[in-house]
C-alpha cells in the first residue's frame, strides 16, 4: 500500500486534563537532579537560546521544523527540499520572540516532530509563530509526559540516565529499518551530553507549567512501529483533541528517510492542498 494509510477524524469533545503531572515533576526534581542544576534551568528557560538554522533555497514557501529532543538540523538534511526551511532545536530555553522575518513567504508550513510537537505548541500558545497554511505533527503529542497521551513516566525517567552505551540503544529504537539507522548514524546531531540533559530538565519545567499547550494541528503522522512514544498513546491524544487528518506510516519513531523530500510530507495525500 506504500507509505501512507489515511483516515479523517471528525470533531469530538475535548479529552480530560491529565492530573499528576506536577507530582511527577516534583519526583524527578527531588530524586534525580541536583537542586542547583534545576534552579539554573528554571531561571533560564525563557531566554533566547533556542537554536535556529535557516536553510535558504530562494523559495516563497517556508517550512518551520521543530526537531525532536537532543537533536539539531543535521539528521534531517538528507531529506531534500526546494522550500526554505527554519529548523528549531534545543529547547533548553524558549525564546521570548522568534527573531525571523516570515513576511516575505507566500506559503508557510509547520512541522513538529516528537518533542518538537510540544515545543511548537508552546510557541503557538505564546503567540511566537505566524499563521500557517498547514500544521503537521509527526510522532508526538501536546502532552510530552503522560501515561495515556504521551511518553510514559518510566520511559522519560530512563532517558534521564543515558550514557554512551544507552544512547546507542535509544537511537536504534528510533528506526524500523536498519538502513535508516545507518543513514542517521552518518548524520548525527552535534549536541553535547550537557545540552541534552539541560533540555530534559527544561521539559520537566515546561510540563509542570504547561501540561498541554493550547494549539491545534491539521495533519497527524504516526509511525506504526514507534517504540519511543506508544502508538496507542498518540492515537488516544489526537482522536480526542481536534478534527484532523491522521496518517499511519510504515515506520518507526523517526520516519523521515522513508520520504522522497519534505514536499511529500506537507502535501498530504488524503487532502487536496496546493
Amino acid at each position: 500500500m506504500g507509505l501512507f494509510n489515511c483516515q479523517v477524524l471528525k470533531d469530538v469533545p475535548s479529552f480530560r486534563t491529565c492530573f499528576g503531572i506536577a507530582r511527577f515533576c516534583d519526583f524527578v526534581k527531588n530524586e534525580h537532579f541536583h537542586e542547583k542544576a534545576v534552579n539554573q534551568v528554571q531561571n533560564n528557560r525563557f531566554g533566547s537560546k533556542m537554536r535556529q538554522f535557516h536553510l535558504k533555497n530562494n523559495s516563497k514557501t517556508i517550512i518551520v521544523f521543530f526537531c525532536g529532543w537532543g537533536s539539531d538540523e543535521i539528521p534531517y538534511l538528507p531529506l531534500k527540499t526546494d522550500c526554505d526551511m527554519l529548523f528549531c532545536s534545543d529547547y533548553s530555553t524558549l525564546p521570548e520572540k522568534i527573531d525571523f522575518d516570515f513576511s516575505k513567504y507566500e506559503k508557510k508550513y509547520l512541522i513538529g516532530f516528537s518533542f518538537g510537537v510540544y515545543a511548537a505548541g508552546l510557541c503557538i500558545s505564546r503567540g511566537l509563530l505566524p499563521e500557517f497554511d498547514k500544521k503537521i505533527a509527526i510522532n508526538g503529542t501536546l502532552m510530552a509526559v503522560d501515561e495515556e497521551f504521551g511518553v510514559p513516566e518510566k520511559k522519560f525517567l530512563l532517558s534521564m540516565k543515558m550514557d554512551e552505551t544507552t544512547v546507542k540503544k535509544f537511537r536504534a529504537r528510533l528506526f524500523h529499518e536498519e538502513k535508516d539507522l545507518k543513514t542517521f548514524e552518518e548524520n548525527l546531531p552535534k549536541r553535547s551530553a550537557k545540552s541534552c540533559t539541560d533540555e530534559l530538565l527544561a521539559v520537566q519545567e515546561y510540563v509542570r507549567k504547561n501540561p498541554c499547550p493550547k494549539a491545534d494541528f491539521d495533519v497527524i503522522y504516526t509511525g506504526k512501529y514507534d517504540k519511543v512514544i506508544p502508538v496507542k498513546n498518540q492515537k488516544n491524544f489526537w482522536q480526542n483533541k481536534c478534527s484532523c487528518t491522521t496518517i499511519d506510516l510504515e515506520s518507526g519513531h523517526f520516519p523521515f528517510y522513508g520520504f522522497k523530500n519534505f514536499e511529500e510530507i506537507i502535501k498530504t495525500p488524503c487532502l487536496n492542498y496546493d
